[in-house]
């Protein structure tokens, strides 16, 4: 519900949905049996489309049914446009589409016996019959009409539909030709007051003054309220009950009471406020609320990562939330189902001079796409300078499966560096460092980060002549290993190989290869014959674990279970955990690619990017209760005043107390003071002074509640 103002006019009027109506207020109507106010008078409308669906005739008012957004709505049960004959309502100046496929009616209101006549004949002298008629016919007779009958409130419906709601009475030539009344229906309706728009399931708001009427045609009192209860505004259409307003004296014309006596408005219960309706939060899944102990604890450690990462020359920029939907899909890959997180509005290109043009939007699901197309936006600019080393600190959001330490909105920190064609594999080595001491300055403890080389593993499996199709197989069984344990991983590669045990043994042990020095390379070449490939890969990662030397025994590894992403790292890839927690997920991941921006530009840029999961990381030393949380606020001191008199003075010493750096709040009103002093208690506020006289305080120390006088103008809280 919102306020919604006028085209053309400073008026602001109300905008009602289903949602805003009150059950209370609901009563029940049955339609008007009096024929001289209550007669509708139809005019079917014969087929005016090919055998493809395609207009025979062009002309002005006919133009195929459009979506809200304005583009072309396509019939699902055709598969076809919804051509229509377009005229205009004189009642409310809006325009009605009468379908032309010969389902479609114009419906003229409350007609009398004479002005039935009238319309007929004038229907019968411009050569139009309810057989066949040109648009421009229509036109001619829906102008003719109006200036004869005085009828201007008309609209379109269907034959389906009013086929189920008339009885027929003796001026009607045909089943639809003519006068007819609506059938004994008991309906509900609402009464509302004033001005207005009503949202219901027409396609365009409804607008009304001095009053409406809201009519559910069908329903009883108890079948509208669980309606009103049930309506959902993103699908209005299906769950509105086909709730519809009816203008205020069209209302008084053709409805009833029950009983048959006229309704008199005075009577009935009118609303003139939109009612309240209350949810009830429900968990959403995969995203979290912090407290803000654990909010203090990740603002600290973002400010400490980006720290880190300004050490080895990575200064942080900030990218947009959200990227082409098509980009994003491309870059994710064959994913089924997508983890994107699409922005199922549209918005409209016409500021940017573009017209129609629609560009659709996804949540960012990773920092990759965002970095790929800053390069690429600022491509020869100051901003770029190649290496490109930049590191990005935010949220990203993936529509995935929820298990332990994996979200749908967590906070990733990303650095890379990105060249011109090459970028010097010592860059691969310099970034497990990078995140060794971003553990170290966090306080996470041990941790064992695992590096691997892509053409290793592509290498390796090309040497006992596997195709593509089944190294990814095998390369997702591995990925398991966290969740299934090398034993269930163990099963699963019979279960692929179903005979053949011995290439299965062989993959697990290459698998399960992991050494802190240069070792690996003899044992991976005993398992696999040896090919470009695989020497290529082994060779680079030889040389970063050489760099990586100087590192705590047992924290860096070559180990050949890291198998991440296939279709996106090229060459050396790293995974990083606890050593505490050695099943839970990777807290660092990452590796080299080879164009970072092959999307968004015909230059390569390759490069090595690396990234610290934040919210994994939070969560895993609050599983393991080793989270040191900050205080639940940084309030230094709370500023307590036995008189109204002294509020003045408390807010000058606030101010004064804040200037030096402290953080400061004013008890303010009334209360007691053992109330003041439960409120300071209860957030871990360390002091509380007391105005007690203007230049003085009473200082409380809540750790062991000592008390002393001190000069208001001479105290620093601490």
């Amino acid at each position: 519900m919102s306020n919604k103002s006028l085209g053309g006019s400073c008026e602001v009027v109300q905008r009602w949905t289903v949602e805003d109506l009150n059950p209370d207020f609901l009563f029940e109507v049955t339609y008007n049996r009096d024929i001289e106010t209550s007669a509708r008078f139809s005019w079917p409308i014969p087929n005016m489309l090919n055998a493809d669906g395609e207009p025979l005739v062009l002309h002005p008012c006919i133009a195929p049914k459009t979506e809200k957004d304005g583009s072309i709505f396509i019939d699902p049960s055709t598969g076809r446009k919804d051509y229509r004959f377009y005229f205009k309502n004189h009642k409310d100046n809006t325009a009605q589409g009468v379908k032309i496929d010969g389902t479609g009616c114009i419906l003229f209101m409350s007609p009398s016996e004479s002005k039935s006549r009238k319309i007929k004949e004038i229907i019968r002298s411009l050569g139009a019959n309810i057989e066949g008629c040109s648009p421009q016919s229509i036109e001619d007779a829906l102008e003719q009409i109006y200036l004869a009958t005085g009828i201007g409130d008309r609209w379109n419906e269907t034959k389906k539909t009013l086929g189920a709601k008339y009885d027929a009475f003796e001026d009607v030539e045909d089943q639809y030709f003519g006068r007819f009344l609506y059938k004994d229906e008991i309906s509900s309706a609402v009464y509302l007051g004033g001005e207005g728009l009503f949202d219901g399931p027409a396609e365009s708001d409804q607008l009304f003054h001095g009053g409406t009427f809201i009519i559910f045609p069908g329903k009883t009192i108890e079948d509208t309220r669980n309606i009103i209860a049930k309506y959902v505004p993103e699908r209005k259409k299906e769950t509105s009950g086909g709730a519809k307003h009816v203008a205020y004296d069209v209302f008084l014309t053709t409805r009833r009471l029950p009983d048959g006596t006229p309704i008199v408005p005075s009577l009935l219960k009118r609303q003139d406020e939109p009612n309240r309706r209350y949810y009830k939060p429900t968990a959403s899944a995969g995203f979290s609320d912090y407290s803000p102990e654990i909010e203090a604890v990740e603002r600290q450690w973002i400010a400490k990562i980006q720290g880190v990462f300004e050490l080895y020359g990575y200064p942080r920029i900030k990218t947009k939330a959200v990227e082409e939907l098509h980009v994003l899909r491309l870059e994710e890959g064959d994913r089924k189902p997508s983890q994107i997180f699409a922005i199922q509005k549209s918005f409209s290109g016409a500021a940017s001079g573009n017209g129609t043009k629609e560009e659709l939007y996804g949540l960012r699901y990773d920092h990759t796409v965002p970095l790929a197309r800053y390069m690429a936006e600022n491509s020869g600019s100051a901003a770029i300078i190649l290496p490109f080393k930049t590191a990005r600190i935010g949220p990203v959001w993936r529509n995935q499966e929820i298990t332990r330490g994996q979200y749908r909105e967590f906070i990733q920190a990303d650095i890379d560096v990105v060249g011109d064609g090459y970028v010097p594999i010592e860059y691969d080595a310099e970034f497990p460092r990078i995140m060794c001491d971003v553990a170290n300055e966090l306080g996470i403890g041990s941790i064992e980060l695992g590096i691997s080389n892509r053409k290793i593993t592509k290498g390796f499996f090309s040497s006992l002549g596997f195709d593509d199709e089944l190294t990814e197989k095998i390369i997702r069984v591995i990925e398991k290993r966290d969740i299934l344990g090398w034993q269930g991983i163990q099963a699963q590669l019979y279960n692929l190989f179903k005979t053949d045990k011995v290439l299965a043994t062989r993959c697990l042990d290459f698998a399960m290869i992991k050494s802190s020095t240069s070792s690996f390379a003899d044992e991976v070449l005993r398992l696999a014959k040896p090919n470009k490939l695989l020497e290529d890969g082994i060779e680079e990662l030889m040389l970063v674990m050489d760099r990586l030397q100087d590192i705590q025994t047992g924290t860096v590894q070559a180990d050949m279970s890291v198998v991440r992403d296939m279709n996106y790292y090229t060459g050396t890839v790293y995974e990083g955990r606890c050593k505490d927690s050695p099943t839970y997920p990777p807290i660092i991941v990452g590796g080299r690619y080879d164009n970072l921006v092959g999307h968004f530009m015909k230059e390569s840029r390759p490069g090595v990017g690396a990234s610290f999961e934040v919210t994994r990381a939070i969560d895993l030393m609050r599983d393991s209760k080793r989270l040191p949380l900050m205080s639940a606020t940084p309030t230094k001191a709370l500023i307590v005043y036995n008189s109204n008199a002294y509020a003045m003075h408390a807010e000058m010493i606030a101010h004064n107390l804040r200037a030096t750096g402290s953080s400061i709040e004013i008890a303010y009103g009334a209360g007691s003071l053992e109330d003041k002093l439960h409120y300071a208690r209860a957030k871990n506020i360390p002091n509380v002074a007391i105005i007690t006289d203007v230049g003085q305080l009473e200082v409380i120390n809540m750790a062991d509640m000592a008390r002393r006088l001190v000069p208001s103008n001479d105290w620093v809280p601490k």
